[in-house]
């Protein structure tokens, strides 16, 4: 099984008005993860790689990010 992320304001919503965005809680960071079957530990751990890539170059917000962590 697979697991998505979308985002959607460059995605699903890219031709929808910022104004009804925001109205609607769809930000420009908003994300949708879609997952299937995956074990938990699996899905895990994939993002707990894809964090730690999106964050190798800002260690403060990794740091951040790992303070905030549960399991």
């Amino acid at each position: 099984m697979k697991f998505a992320l979308t985002h959607y304001e460059s995605t699903t919503h890219s031709g929808v008005s910022k104004d009804l965005r925001d109205k609607v809680g769809v930000t420009d960071g908003l994300i949708r993860l879609s997952i299937g079957m995956e074990h938990p530990d699996d899905l895990i751990y994939d993002l707990d790689n894809a964090f730690k890539a999106t964050f190798a170059e800002n260690q403060k917000e990794y740091s951040i990010y790992l303070a905030n962590k549960t399991h």
